[in-house]
C-alpha cells in the first residue's frame, strides 16, 4: 500500500470515528431529553442521530445531498433537510397516534398511558388491546345491524313488488 493510500485510508477511518462519536452524542442527547420529558427535543435528537448514522453508512454521500438541499432551500425559502424530515416524521407520527387513539378509545388510551407511565408495559398493551377489541366489536355489531336492516328492507321491497305484481295479474 502506498503512503498516499495509507493516509487516505487513515483519514477515512478518522472521519468514520468522528461520525460514530457524533451519532453517539445525538443518541445520548435524545435519551436525556426523553428522560426529562422533552419529547420534541428527544425526537429532534433522534433524527440528528439517524442523519449522522446515515452519513457514516453512506460515506458522507447523504451529508452531501443534505448540504445540497439546504443550499437550495436557503435560496428558495424552503425548510432545511432536517426540518423537512422532522416535519414529515412528526406528521406521520401524529397520524399514526391519532389512528391508534381512535382505535383504542379515550378511556382505554388513558388507562394504557397510566400503565406505561407506571412501567407496566404488559398492562398498557392489555388496555390498548381491550380498547381496540371494543372498537372492532362495536363496528362489527353496527355492521351486522345495518346488514340486517338492509336485508329486511330488501325483503320488504320484494314482498311489496310481488304484491303489486299479483294485484296487476289478478285484476
Amino acid at each position: 500500500m502506498s503512503e498516499a493510500a495509507a493516509e487516505g485510508f487513515g483519514a477515512e477511518l478518522a472521519e468514520d470515528a468522528v461520525g460514530v462519536a457524533e451519532t453517539g452524542l445525538h443518541a445520548a442527547e435524545g435519551v436525556y431529553h426523553a428522560a426529562t420529558g422533552d419529547w420534541t427535543a428527544a425526537a429532534d435528537s433522534s433524527l440528528s442521530m439517524s442523519e449522522s448514522a446515515l452519513g457514516v453508512a453512506t460515506g458522507g454521500i447523504s451529508e452531501l445531498a443534505e448540504a445540497g438541499w439546504d443550499a437550495v432551500a436557503k435560496e428558495t425559502g424552503l425548510p432545511s433537510a432536517h426540518e423537512a424530515l422532522n416535519d414529515g416524521a412528526q406528521a406521520a407520527g401524529n397520524a399514526i397516534g391519532d389512528g391508534l387513539f381512535d382505535l383504542v378509545g379515550a378511556d382505554q388510551s388513558h388507562q394504557a398511558a397510566v400503565a406505561f407511565d407506571d412501567g407496566n408495559i404488559l398492562g398498557g398493551l392489555g388496555h390498548m388491546a381491550e380498547g381496540a377489541a371494543g372498537t372492532v366489536g362495536s363496528a362489527v355489531e353496527q355492521g351486522v345491524t345495518e346488514a340486517g336492516q338492509a336485508i329486511s328492507d330488501a325483503a320488504s321491497g320484494v314482498e311489496q313488488g310481488a304484491e303489486e305484481l299479483w294485484n296487476e295479474v289478478t285484476e
